[in-house]
């Protein structure tokens, strides 16, 4: 027996009507109609041998929508939406599982009205994020899936945001989900309560990121954001928004900081970082030991963020390989906060449910000390698999496009192969933008001399070969690296 749990969150009544059922199963459902906020149970019964079909409606005034199922004879069913009223989505919680023989299992089904997403006709529809969304039956789940549903990833979303006014301090992203991002109630605020109390699904992972960042025993970390101005479209194919990068501004994570008890009043930055987090953008966690001394300045402390994530005890599982740091071979050195094998967020998960931690240099972590290479660190759209991810593939396809980095929610410009990482650092450690190497190098991103010809003659230094020099500038009279920065380390 399987039941479905379907609660209804738009503003209409629905009904139960149009049920169908082919071969050895029947359906039910109780009560027969359910208001806003209340849940019906469709319960699909199945004859000891063999499977069927069938599918049912809910609908009440102008709103309409269609589910149909199916049963295979070893007992894997299969939950469709087949069709739903324009601007409105329902949401399955797991479309597919496999019931043993004489066992009852369950799903949900959310019925919600939308919100919509894109800037030109036809919008996509994206689930309304719940006032309370970890207690509300798979909100945060819906969500996350919602936000790959046809039409809503558009790439206008991005290229309407390339170019924004020399005074912007902070450069904005791009948001797929109807302008729930960042406003009050939308994701960011969820997460940094979620951070500031340890509660919900997505607690311990923020509170790890926060303790680390600004733990009780030290100062704690600041945040260099580079400080961007629109430089117009490269000549390339395909042309790509470039920018010119002045310099980095400083936001101290640990300003106002007074203790757990108090994030939610005192932590102003941390609300910041997440938002920059939640959008896709890059950052670089220093702890290399060979950044700190080409600076002259006291080694970290802090140890490596990728190191503390392995030995965290959150759930995690491998990337089989991103393209951060590297030219041909994969990055294998990556990490991800939980593990998510398929194209659906599972019932119950949070939101956060691609962050990726790698390193900065292209070998396994494990052969290096943590002092010879930094952590990288970002929200992806979706988990790399094997075999790939279609939602992981359609975001990387798009940055190739624009060269900004896509998260679930968004899409960010702050990434290393435009030269516009973010970095996280221990107060002592300064960046500083170059002409010959733009963003400041640093262990993974030092610059390369090439060698060319018979007899070889050496270029550079210059950019690793990862980096594209065409989609970044740096004002005139900016000053070379210094000569310690052209060893190349570990890369």
């Amino acid at each position: 027996m399987f039941q479905i749990a379907v609660t209804n969150w738009t503003n209409a009544t629905l009904s139960f009507q149009n049920a169908k059922s082919h071969g050895g199963t029947s359906l039910a459902a109780s009560p027969s109609s359910i208001g806003h906020g209340a849940t019906m149970t469709v319960t699909v019964t199945i004859q000891p041998i063999g499977g069927g079909s069938g599918g049912f409606s809910l609908s009440g005034g102008n709103v309409a929508f269609a589910i149909g199922y199916g049963v295979a004879p070893n007992g894997q069913f299969a939950l469709d939406v087949v069709s739903q009223t324009s601007g409105f989505v329902a949401l399955v919680g797991q479309p597919e599982f496999k019931a043993l023989p004489g066992s009852n299992v369950s799903t949900t089904l959310n019925l919600y009205q939308g919100v919509a997403s894109g800037t030109q006709a036809p919008y996509g529809y994206v689930v309304p994020l719940a006032a309370s969304p970890y207690t509300q039956t798979n909100n945060c789940a819906d969500f996350a899936n919602s936000l790959y549903g046809p039409n809503v990833r558009q790439f206008s979303l991005v290229s309407t945001k390339f170019e924004q006014p020399p005074t912007t301090e902070i450069w904005q992203p791009a948001d797929f989900t109807g302008g729930q991002l960042t406003a009050t109630g939308g994701v960011v605020d969820t997460l940094f309560k979620a951070m500031a109390n340890n509660t919900g699904a997505d607690g311990k992972i923020l509170r790890f990121l926060a303790n680390f960042l600004v733990p009780a025993s030290l100062q704690g970390m600041n945040m260099w954001i580079p400080a961007l101005r629109w430089g117009g479209m490269t000549g390339t194919s395909p042309s790509l928004p470039a920018y010119e990068l002045r310099g980095y501004d400083l936001y101290r994570l640990s300003q106002g900081f007074q203790g757990p008890a108090r994030w939610q009043e005192s932590a102003p930055y941390l609300k910041i970082f997440l938002s920059l987090l939640v959008s896709g953008a890059h950052f670089v966690v220093i702890s290399a030991d060979a950044d700190y001394d080409n600076q002259g300045v006291a080694r970290s402390t802090y140890g490596s963020l990728l190191e503390a994530f392995v030995n965290s005890g959150l759930p995690q599982s491998q990337d089989p390989g991103n393209s951060h740091y590297t030219d041909v071979l994969l990055n294998v050195s990556g990490k991800y906060y939980l593990d998510i094998g398929g194209e659906w967020a599972p019932p119950g998960s949070g939101l956060m449910l691609a962050l990726l931690f790698g390193s900065t240099v292209n070998k396994p972590y494990k052969l290096l000390t943590s002092g010879g290479y930094n952590t990288f660190l970002q929200l992806e759209g979706w988990q790399a698999s094997v075999p790939y991810s279609k939602r992981h593939k359609t975001d990387y396809n798009a940055h190739e496009q624009s060269l900004w980095n896509f998260s679930t929610f968004g899409a960010s410009p702050y990434s290393e192969k435009r030269g516009t990482t973010i970095f996280l650092a221990p107060p002592q450690w300064v960046p500083t933008v170059y002409s010959n190497t733009f963003m400041m190098p640093y262990v993974g991103a030092y610059p390369v001399t090439l060698v060319y010809g018979t007899p070889p003659v050496k270029v550079g230094p210059k950019p690793p070969r990862w980096f594209d020099s065409s989609v970044v500038s740096v004002q005139a009279g900016t000053p070379a690296a210094p000569a310690q920065y052209n060893v190349d380390h570990y890369t």
